[in-house]
């Protein structure tokens, strides 16, 4: 047998700019931070979603802070 594929990961921007929007409102200064961190940890434990996940926030927050 082949190797199977995982299906890939579907995401809608709008639930990724509204954790942005949630981590702005709740940790201010401190989103960007954060969103970092929780994107290193699923780097180290190689986990992919996660890591798709994170990569999305920041760049949600990177729009919201420049107002788009």
């Amino acid at each position: 047998m082949g190797k199977q594929m995982k299906p890939e990961p579907v995401i809608a921007t709008w639930e990724l700019w509204s954790v942005a929007s949630m981590l702005i409102s709740v940790r201010g200064d401190g989103a960007e931070t954060h969103a970092e961190a929780k994107l290193a940890d699923a780097q180290a434990r190689q986990h992919e979603g996660d890591e798709i996940v994170w990569q999305g926030i920041i760049t949600q927050l990177g729009r919201i802070r420049a107002g788009n």
